[in-house]
């Protein structure tokens, strides 16, 4: 990919020489330039101005409405690395997903995932069906730790490291208490081995086994990271004195191979919008049905369009009342009645239902107008 593009007017030189300036007070890695997603928050690295007239180096697919390229190897291949997906879409060459080859997996819905992906506690298939109940998960090495959701960190390092890695967060605190202890002990100068015991990190790598298990002493002086051939990290990789960690971007958590990172379908977990949520990938964007807008402040939540003040209905056993939503104003409705055990609303047709449970004639179904009148007995009730 060819990039030829010039610096914004606003560029702050604070930002190191392989960072980009989005703004006075972001930097960005020159990496994510036109990459597909927006990481300035405003559009500008990925804006023409800044990447131009991009042209994909042969050997590359150009994503459609983007300016991201993919290598050709990638394309149909079960997995979606366009920002839209379109390199395992019909743009890309690719068949429709009515069957799948022996790598991947048919899920219910007819989608194809690598096979890796089955059984992995990740709904990949979307149905669920990659996850069914015939699935036996593996059982975490003495190396490994073990999430409260039944997956299988591959470090059991990555235990207390203040980087939640499971899902669940069961690693990190508030979850596992076991941190506090390894807070105060295994902070600062020390390393934390395999085995819980902490040691010196000035004792790491140098010929000694001072953990007791050799977790001090592999992969030395090595920086997997540099290659993302050794490493196998889809995004992010962190060099540690001792190996090395996979980490994803904000919106994508970690497989159980602890290398690959997918996206986090915020609409189904977090729940984040009040009212319509659409996942996107890495992220998701919220919308409002009509009549409602979103707020300003919030644009996660929304807000009546209209002008009309809402209120609450409510009973007290002997009469029915409307009060203001911050409760400056309430108006009788009805009194004089004998107990109210329900009350229901009618917002359309602006009518008022309740039980009044009165001795010795039984319980009624009454109804009136939000106004007071067309007051009548709906129904008698048997107790």
């Amino acid at each position: 990919m060819a990039l030829n593009f010039l610096p914004p007017p606003s560029a702050d030189s604070s930002c190191l020489w392989n960072q980009f300036a989005c703004s006075k007070n972001k930097c960005i890695a020159k990496q994510w330039l036109c990459d597909g997603e927006n990481d300035c928050e405003d559009g500008l690295d990925e804006s023409v101005q800044i990447c131009g007239t991009i042209t994909c180096a042969p050997g590359l697919f150009s994503c459609p409405g983007s300016y991201a390229c993919v290598p050709k190897r990638w394309l149909c291949d079960g997995e979606r690395d366009c920002p839209d997906g379109s390199d395992e879409l019909s743009p890309a060459g690719c068949a429709p997903n009515n069957t799948c080859d022996d790598s991947s997996f048919r899920c219910h819905n007819k989608a194809c995932i690598p096979q890796r992906f089955v059984c992995d506690h990740d709904n990949d298939c979307g149905d669920g069906s990659d996850e069914s109940v015939e699935c036996v998960y593996r059982s975490c090495g003495s190396g490994e730790f073990r999430c409260g959701d039944g997956r299988c960190l591959l470090s059991s390092q990555w235990e207390c490291d203040g980087y939640a890695d499971c899902p669940d967060h069961s690693d990190e605190l508030p979850l596992n208490l076991k941190c506090l202890a390894a807070g105060s002990l295994c902070n600062g100068s020390f390393f934390m081995c395999s085995n819980g015991r902490c040691i010196s990190r000035g004792n790491l790598c140098d010929k000694k086994d001072d953990c007791g298990d050799g977790s001090d002493e592999r992969n030395c002086n090595v920086n997997e990271c540099l290659n993302r051939r050794v490493s196998g990290c889809t995004q992010d990789c962190q060099d540690l004195t001792v190996s090395y960690k996979c980490k994803c971007w904000p919106g994508f958590h970690l497989k159980d191979d602890g290398k690959t990172c997918v996206d986090v379908d915020e609409c189904s977990t977090t729940l984040p919008c009040s009212q319509r949520c659409i996942n996107t990938y890495g992220s998701y964007r919220c919308l409002c049905v009509d009549g409602y807008e979103p707020v300003d402040r919030n644009p996660n939540t929304c807000k009546a369009v209209s002008d009309e003040e809402p209120f609450l209905i409510m009973a007290d056993h002997h009469e029915i009342r409307k009060l203001s939503v911050d409760g400056s104003n309430y108006t009788i409705l009805k009194q004089g009645l004998y107990n109210i055990i329900h009350i229901d609303f009618d917002y359309k047709k602006e009518f008022i239902y309740w039980v009044d449970s009165t001795r010795p004639s039984g319980r009624k179904i009454n109804r009136m107008r939000l106004n007071g009148s067309d007051l009548k007995v709906c129904r008698d009730v048997e107790n």
